[in-house]
């Protein structure tokens, strides 16, 4: 290429040289006036794939890196010559031309510092140079090193992570081996796996020869190289040159040793090369050694005491640092840190670090954990959660989903949970949180064994179903204080912004018991977004802090102080013009994730770069100005500009995931090899820090995959964003049917998360099965706000699928889980249960008498008896038997006679309210049952029971429905609904009741009571407080029971839940005229009567026409003046006995034919009393 021809803005001087892979020139910056080196790629290999990806990997690796002894990248360009590399201009001589004879010790010292710490820091990104030789080690005039030319360097694996894997071999993918062959590691002459011990062990072959005058294993043919490299141990230094240092001698054969475990780091290596060198310039003894000084006869040196490795600084400043780097934030470290304290006294708070995003609440959070880790060094030592039973802290991290904000419970602890127990090698917290939290780790899949109480929470994924949320919150603070005896415990949760309520209803719990648990609760959140959202958090927050529980660290944005602290802590000795600050400060608002995106990109363009020593800007400060992006929108996009179309497009799959994704899932959206998507990720990772590897994780086809996760939310956010709709859809899919056939059987556990991607990718169906399976998911958990928030969501999705069949059928089962969730939240009565269970009606009669219409049947009988019409439950029930009788189908005729029990026992069919729980009772298997529970929310015949024990008593089987009401209780006992439980036992306390034994009574609805308070459910608690206040009068406690009475009926007209008015209002007429108040007695008896018509509830009316008949007794009594007529008793008791009769209550039959015994002459009705009937 000759000099005057234009590159893009570089135009070309003079040729410098040609490798393999092109040639350098020297050029000129025609925009900046900058000389610099242009690394160009040869026409002969520009249609070579693998010679490209090898120039590029150069750019890429020299490119993270900016650092005094490593060569600075300017630019990575493609045009009309192809791809090209602008560089710094080295001038100067490599350290070949100085082999041939020996160089000094203190020489050598101070060129192999330079190297090492350039190796230590290209180490610490992750990037393994692998051609170190004396020809990539350009000696400066002014005795600047620098390492050159990184066309064969590749990032780490992770080689911890892959031990289970086969081992790549870190050679070209057809095999063949890379390197210059006098300078391979014994493991890359193997094919091996390959990393930064090979670096190491090719700058000790550079030392030695240096300090030899000669190869340490020399040879007459490239293999015979090879052979010695493998085989043989290179003559001792000290025999060669006896004046040598012996620490500098051992220190370079520690350098060669055969296994790379053996070896020193780079770090290390530097750290003992200064050392050696400091000593050297004064007159020190040269190092170390155990053992005398070696004669010239010896052999090789004996073991060093090396120096500690030294510190590799990052290649750009963090988001306004890590601990050593942080600036603007000591306040608040301080006082996280002081708080800290006080939880490992025993006094824990939750703690609010609220900021903007970019304003750096995470960094702060980590700096501040990475001072604990320093101040408890087994902690340090197991950064993810502590050495098991060392003295340092259990980490625990969650974190809230922007995508599933407010559906998913308990995301965050889940995830803090799980996040402990991988880190819990000894399996310590595992065994405590199987005894003190079993409902929990049976949530994180895992079996329980048993409990503290000697009870076994429920396997699998329903494992919540076990216990109330009250009792999970009891079980966190019972873990939290149980593992607090033995170390502190910090937990994160970030990104509350986006909780959902039952995390904070949790938070809240905790929140006011941390005053005795070792616990530092740390949140992070973006307050503007808890403001507008008017998040309940807040208010949680407020409280917790109002009685000194918690406490709010609210970060703002950097001062010009701060960034100039920063570049002067970045950049020490910077020659950077006093006003660079305050430009840098006024483009970025003083954010500090956009600071640290700037000060990448200017490094990466050149404009900052190191000169003789000293950083400096390449340009004018108006220069400087004009090539800033605007905003923190437009470094982002300059930044995503940046990288190849490739990874754009690996990144722009993987957004649409999430925050968090899978490797293994977008290389199968991309229809890519995962093992080449990995390999980009530590790229994206290591050198343009957009994300972050987690963990490596097995799905559930037994594919090991690794977890990312975006660097800042803000990126994921841009790169979604820039997605064309047609292209985020294609993603959306693609990633959502990776997630299904990695997860097989499993499927359902990310329902959620499945749901949204369908949504996103505009298939509607798709998207509203899942989110009824979601939905579903959440009520099993007792997350009933998020329940309904899915199923809402789910019919926003039904209302996009054509009509049809399918249609139909998704509307029904969201429109069914929805109502039986309102059941629970709002009551069997509310409006909205009734409208969806309404709507899922309407739509199944309209596909016609299908099987499918039987579970919405049951929804309607029991929308209808709750509300008091009880005719209308009766002509539902009858629907539900003929259509279970066409389809011949054990389940429904099972469900069809449970909700005919009910009915029929409402409408005085006693007998056959008993014959259809039987028949019902020999139907259903066990299976059959769960079955049934899983489509209705709660088994059919426990609630049928109730209704069948309720007839068996009125008509005079007092054992048999004891011994039903013991079945019902054990079963559910054993199946542990809180709603099931509640059911039973307010029946029981009505039987009780019934039977005489009022002491019973109370005590059952006491227990029912606290059940239905624990676990939230609505209905159950209002027509339990009706027997308790029966029971309390019964006990002589009357003006508690009036009490109790009187508001349970208020609530009940208040929200028109009917059922049972009849019979309530019976208990406060019975109440008021214990208390001696006839005349309200009978203004409320005659309500009774009159709800039990208007509601169809005849059972109730014998014992009510009874009552009636007291009543008008005891006006009697207390008025005989008055014109009470006594036949309007009589007659009052002969149509009790005579509707009893009819139903065949034997029991309301007996007790009426006694009192009108009482009223009559002993011959008139006593004979029409049934023989042996009741007690």
């Amino acid at each position: 290429m000759l000099p005057g021809t234009r590159i893009g803005h570089f135009e070309i001087l003079a040729l410098l040289g040609t490798g393999g892979m092109g040639r350098v020139y020297h050029a000129r910056d025609v925009r900046l006036g900058r000389e610099l080196a242009l690394k160009v790629l040869g026409a002969e290999a520009v249609g070579d794939a693998r010679a490209t990806e090898r120039f590029l990997r150069e750019a890429r690796a020299a490119s993270a890196l900016n650092h005094p002894n490593i060569v600075t990248v300017y630019d990575i360009g493609h045009g009309e010559q192809g791809w090209h590399i602008a560089m710094e201009l080295v001038r100067g001589r490599t350290l070949a031309t100085m082999l041939g004879a020996p160089v000094s010790a203190p020489s050598v010292a101070r060129l192999g510092t330079q190297a090492a710490r350039a190796l230590a820091v290209a180490h610490g990104a992750g990037i393994v140079h692998r051609d170190v030789k004396p020809e990539n080690l350009m000696l400066r005039e002014d005795g600047y090193l620098k390492v050159l030319d990184f066309g064969l360097a590749r990032l780490l694996q992770g080689e911890e992570r892959d031990a289970t894997r086969e081992p790549r071999a870190h050679v070209t993918r057809t095999g063949e081996l890379v390197g210059t062959i006098r300078y391979l590691s014994p493991e890359q002459a193997c094919l091996e796996r390959v990393g930064a011990p090979s670096d190491v062990f090719a700058l000790g072959v550079v030392l030695y020869e240096l300090l030899a005058g000669a190869h340490p294993f020399p040879g007459a043919s490239p293999m015979a190289v090879l052979g010695a490299i493998l085989s043989r141990e290179p003559d001792p230094l000290l025999e060669r040159s006896p004046e040598l240092p012996p620490a500098l001698a051992t220190l370079v054969h520690a350098m060669l040793a055969k296994e790379a475990g053996q070896r020193p780091t780079a770090g290390t290596v530097a750290g003992t090369l200064e050392l050696l060198a400091d000593g050297l310039r004064s007159g020190a003894p040269g190092g170390r050694r155990s053992g005398g000084r070696a004669g010239p006869g010896a052999g090789p040196p004996g073991p060093l005491e090396l120096a500690p490795p030294e510190p590799t600084a990052p290649i750009l400043p963090p988001a306004a640092g890590v601990a050593g780097q942080m600036v603007g934030r000591a306040e608040h470290r301080a006082a996280i840190l002081r708080l800290w304290q006080r939880a490992v006294a025993g006094r824990g708070e939750l703690v609010g670090v609220a900021g903007e995003p970019g304003v750096g609440k995470s960094t702060l959070v980590e700096a501040c954990l990475a001072e604990l880790a320093a101040e408890h060094p087994a902690f340090a030592a197991h950064p993810d959660g502590g050495a098991p039973g060392a003295p340092g802290p259990l980490v625990a991290r969650g974190r809230c989903s922007e995508r599933l904000a407010g559906t998913e419970a308990y995301l965050p602890v889940l995830e803090a949970l799980e996040h402990a127990l991988r880190a819990d090698e000894s399996g310590t917290l595992r065994q405590a949180m199987r005894r003190h939290a079993p409902t929990w780790i049976a949530e994180l899949g895992e079996q329980s064994g048993e409990g503290a109480t000697g009870e076994r929470a429920v396997e699998g994924s329903g494992g919540l179903r076990a216990a109330s949320p009250e009792r999970m919150k009891r079980e966190i603070v019972t873990l939290l204080g149980e593992v607090g005896r033995t170390r502190p415990v910090v937990i994160l949760l970030e990104d509350l912004h986006w909780a959902d309520v039952s995390t904070v209803d949790l938070l809240a719990y905790v929140g006011a018991r941390l005053d005795a648990l070792r616990v530092l609760l740390l949140t992070t959140y973006r307050p503007s977004e808890m403001r507008i959202a008017r998040h309940p958090f807040l208010a949680v927050h407020l409280e917790l802090q109002a009685r000194g529980l918690g406490s709010e660290i609210a970060l703002g944005f950097l001062g010009e102080r701060d960034v100039a602290e920063l570049l002067a802590r970045r950049y020490p000795e910077h020659r950077f013009p006093g006003e660079f600050a305050v430009l840098l400060h006024a483009q970025t608002e003083g954010s500090p994730l956009f600071l640290v995106d700037l000060l990448r990109w200017l490094g990466s363009r050149g404009t900052i770069a190191d000169f003789e020593g000293h950083w400096r800007l390449t340009g004018s400060m108006p220069d400087v100005a004009r090539e800033l992006p605007p905003s923190m929108r437009g470094m982002i996009a300059r930044k995503i500009d940046q990288l190849e179309e490739g990874d754009r497009r690996l990144l722009a799959a993987a957004s649409v995931q999430g925050v968090a994704f899978d490797s293994a899932v977008v290389a199968d959206a991309l229809a890519l090899d995962q093992a080449d998507v990995e390999e980009r990720l530590i790229t994206l990772d290591r050198v343009y820090a957009f994300v972050q590897a987690e963990e490596e994780r097995e799905l559930p086809d037994r594919t090991l995959s690794m977890r990312y996760r975006f660097v800042h939310v803000l990126y994921q956010n841009a790169l979604h964003a820039a997605l064309a709709p047609s292209r985020r859809v294609s993603y959306a899919a693609r990633v959502a049917t990776a997630l299904e056939a990695r997860h097989g059987a499993q499927v359902g556990e990310l329902a959620t998360e499945l749901a949204v991607l369908w949504e996103r990718a505009r298939e509607p169906a798709r998207a509203a099965h899942y989110f009824g399976l979601a939905a579903a998911h959440a009520a099993a958990v007792f997350a009933y706000a998020e329940s309904a928030t899915l199923g809402e969501r789910g019919l926003a999705q039904v209302a996009l699928v054509p009509d049809g069949p399918e249609r139909i059928a998704l509307e029904i089962g969201l429109r069914v889980t929805l109502g039986f969730t309102h059941v629970v939240m709002r009551g069997f009565n509310h409006p909205e249960t009734f409208a969806q269970m309404q709507r899922a009606h309407e739509l199944s009669r309209a596909s016609g008498r299908t099987p499918q219409l039987v579970p919405v049947l049951w929804g309607m009988v029991v929308y209808h008896i709750a509300s008091g019409q009880a005719p209308r439950a009766h002509a539902y029930a009858e629907e539900m038997l003929a259509i279970a009788a066409d389809a011949g189908q054990p389940m429904l005729t099972a469900m069809a006679e449970s909700a005919m029990s009910g009915a029929a026992l409402f409408r005085g069919e006693l007998a056959r309210a008993i014959a259809s729980q039987r028949r019902a009772e020999a139907i259903a298997t066990p299976e059959l049952r769960r079955t049934m529970r899983a489509i209705v929310g709660s088994d059919p015949l426990m609630l049928s029971r109730c209704q069948s024990a309720r007839a068996l008593y009125y008509s005079g089987q007092v054992d048999e429905a004891r011994a039903l009401f013991e079945r019902s209780m054990a079963d559910a006992q054993a199946s542990r609904d809180p709603r099931e439980r509640a059911h039973v036992a307010l029946h029981l306390a009505e039987f009780e009741l019934y039977v005489g034994d009022p002491a019973a009574a109370e005590r059952v609805a006491v227990e029912a009571l606290r059940a239905c308070d624990e676990y939230g459910v609505v209905s159950e608690r209002l027509w339990t407080a009706a027997y308790l206040g029966a029971a309390q009068v019964r006990l002589g406690r009357l003006e508690a029971g009036i009490a109790t009475l009187r508001e349970t009926i208020g609530v009940q007209l208040a929200v028109q839940s009917l059922v049972c008015s009849g019979e309530y209002h019976g208990f406060l007429a019975e109440a008021l005229l214990a208390a001696g108040d006839p005349i309200s007695a009978r203004a409320t008896v005659d309500e009774a009567l009159a709800y039990a018509e208007r509601t169809g509830e005849v059972i109730w009316i014998p014992d009510l026409l009874a009552l009636r008949a007291r009543v008008l007794g005891a006006l009697a009594a207390l008025r005989p003046a008055e014109d009470v007529d006594p036949g309007e008793a009589v007659a009052a008791l002969r149509l009790a006995v005579e509707r009893a009769r009819a139903m065949g209550a034997a029991l309301a039959e007996e007790r009426a034919a006694r009192a009108l015994a009482d009223l009559t002459e002993p011959s008139d009705d006593a004979a029409e009393l049934p023989r042996g009937a009741g007690r």
